[in-house]
């Protein structure tokens, strides 16, 4: 039976230093340090945000072995079990793709947030900046 995260092997760790990654809304990032038979793999799994927002982290180090990569995978299935993932939505608040039932007035003040947000407006308030990225108005 294949499984989501078949595809980490020895050598996938080669090609970058960092591996950030998503399966629908469950979020992960991979970290190395050092070389194969020798280093380690950070691993971390986070709310669908991005990495830099992200609150609810939760992270593991592993050696970069066979048998590390493989407690990796083991880690990964077991946090995207307790986590959950739902399919990617681009547009979860209905302000755009499909408006549905709510009004497009409704959008517009937060596609206006998102746009002073973008010209570097002060914007307070850390939840406030998170629900821009999470749902996509910028």
């Amino acid at each position: 039976m294949a499984h989501e995260f078949d595809f980490l092997n020895m050598n996938f760790f080669t090609k970058a230093k960092v591996y950030p990654g998503s399966i629908g809304t469950f979020r992960y990032r991979f970290q190395r340090e050092g070389w194969i038979g020798e280093g380690t793999l950070q691993a971390w799994v986070y709310e669908n945000i991005s990495f830099e927002l992200a609150e609810d982290v939760e992270t593991a180090t592993f050696d970069w072995t066979e048998e590390g990569i493989a407690a990796l995978r083991g880690w990964l299935l077991q946090k995207l079990q307790e986590r959950g993932s739902e399919p990617y939505s681009p547009d979860p608040k209905g302000c755009g793709w499909d408006v549905g039932e709510k009004s497009m007035s409704a959008c517009k003040d937060d596609r206006k947030w998102g746009s002073n947000l973008r010209k570097g407006k002060n914007l307070e308030g850390r939840q406030e900046i998170r629900d821009i990225w999470r749902w996509g108005v910028m």
